[in-house]
């Protein structure tokens, strides 16, 4: 189609019919470009197992995966040659890039929140046992422990959170989870946290029907401290500094603690251009936020736009090509220039 003069290819289209045009209008093998098309062979010339596609925002990266697959379930070639049976995803993209993270950092803020409650031991994790669209991850986790035959019984019901067989025979309280809880990448923990530490689980309903929630431990006691008349009870003996909040301190004692730059400086970028972990991305984050106001964003800026206590403003958006991005918009005299950045590695 691409080789017809304009005047040819319209007399071509004319002589269609409605069913002839509403197909071609949906083949995606016209319309798509070269690299939107799986190869046909890997590079050594057999069948390829990896298909790594590259592009920016807007490359049609999404389109070119979901037409393969449907290419595929529907037997459309030379994609597909018959309508395939079983078709499994990678990662439970909505869930796992996008509910999760933020369950996980909600948790986390209210741990923070309540821990002073609990001696500074609390914990709050979701239990993803749960989560329904995560069942597909608990079968395989299921199969391939049944396949383990150098693990024992015990070992087996260990590493999905189940307390051995014994334990269970004489609690009598049924088949019931000790242990709910998974790391973010859906390992199993240890039941108590470790030491001192309470876990409280955010969703908790044990199997079976029977039992229930193991109780959380008590905050351990603290020592007691001799009281100052004018100090806070449990302040000790002598008055101790508080620290400032985030929203008091300035913006260099953020962004450059003790006059030091924060992270490291990639590749060619410039000296103003830092890169951070997400941990540390993400703490740096909500001591800005602290105390910090919404102010109006111009349209061509891909974010928001904030104003701290001291009258600076910083940004904070998502690029293309280096992910979440804190911009200084307006240092003040921080003396830190207007548009040092900070990304997220």
């Amino acid at each position: 189609m691409s080789a017809f003069a304009p005047s040819e290819l319209a007399a071509a289209l004319r002589e269609l019919d409605a069913g002839e045009t509403a197909f071609l209008q949906a083949d995606w093998q016209v319309w798509a470009r070269d690299d939107q098309l799986p190869p046909r062979t890997g590079l050594d010339g057999e069948s390829w197992r990896v298909w790594l596609i590259l592009g920016g925002r807007g490359a049609g990266k999404t389109r070119a995966g979901a037409e393969w697959v449907r290419a595929k379930a529907l037997g459309i070639g030379p994609v597909g040659i018959v309508p395939a049976k079983r078709i499994a995803l990678v990662g439970e993209t909505i869930w796992r890039q996008t509910v999760l993270p933020l369950v996980n950092r909600t948790a986390k803020a209210m741990s923070g929140w309540l821990g002073p409650a609990y001696g500074g031991g609390l914990e709050l994790r979701p239990d993803l046992d749960q989560i329904e669209a995560l069942a597909s991850e608990r079968e395989a986790l299921w199969t391939r422990l049944g396949k383990a035959e150098f693990l024992s019984d015990d070992e087996k019901r260990a590493a999905t959170g189940y307390g051995p067989k014994a334990e269970e025979k004489s609690g009598g309280g049924g088949a019931v989870k000790f242990n709910p809880y998974h790391d973010e990448l859906g390992r199993f923990t240890t039941g108590d946290g470790g030491g001192d530490t309470a876990i409280v689980p955010v969703a908790f309903r044990p199997r079976g029907g029977g039992g229930k929630p193991p109780p959380s431990p008590p905050p351990p006691a603290k020592p007691a401290q001799p009281h100052t008349p004018g100090l806070p009870p449990g302040a000790g003996g002598q008055a101790q500094p508080t620290p400032p909040k985030p929203s008091e301190q300035r913006l260099e004692e953020i962004l450059k603690p003790g006059g030091k730059e924060i992270g490291e400086r990639l590749g060619g970028a410039k000296e103003r251009i830092r890169s951070i972990e997400k941990t540390e991305f993400d703490t740096l984050r909500s001591k800005l936020l602290d105390g910090s106001k919404e102010v109006p964003t111009p349209t061509e800026y891909r974010g928001k736009w904030y104003e701290r206590p001291d009258g600076t403003r910083f940004g904070v958006r998502e690029s293309t090509e280096s992910g979440t991005t804190i911009d200084v918009i307006n240092g003040g005299k921080s003396g830190l220039e207007n548009g040092y950045r900070i990304h997220q590695k």
